[in-house]
């Protein structure tokens, strides 16, 4: 009996404020990204399914301070960023080893997805909107 791969998704919280520099080229290397930015780009280039980031308005982490985006007249740098990454488990554990350095102030999550999985289409209702099938 073969089994299929776990899938889940990766939940990685960073701050606003976190950034990486570039790769590549010295003059690249003086140049900050930001980290949530950076790690969607990881997951692309690693042929992951799907990611996104998006920034909190209102949220905690562990035991800290409540963050407001929102109370201020400008951005807050440390509003948390989440970044979701879908994929196999193994693939996402190996993603979070390779750049376990860049998150060394970063809160990880794996959750598993049950009962999905990334290679079924969407599922199309027939009928209208009344329709209780």
């Amino acid at each position: 009996m073969t089994h299929s791969p776990r899938i889940g998704l990766l939940r990685i919280h960073v701050r606003a404020r976190d950034y990486v520099h570039h790769e590549g080229k010295w003059w690249h290397k003086v140049i900050k990204r930001d980290l949530s930015h950076q790690l969607v780009r990881w997951a692309h280039e690693d042929g992951f399914d799907g990611a996104i980031s998006y920034r909190s308005h209102l949220g905690f982490v562990g035991h800290g301070p409540i963050i407001d985006d929102l109370a201020g007249e400008s951005r807050n740098p440390h509003t948390i960023i989440v970044v979701e990454i879908a994929g196999e488990e193994q693939r996402l554990r190996s993603f979070i080893e390779h750049h376990r350095a860049m998150l060394t102030h970063a809160h990880v999550q794996f959750l598993s997805v049950e009962n999905w999985s990334l290679h079924h289409g969407h599922v199309r209702r027939t009928g209208g909107h009344n329709d209780k099938s």
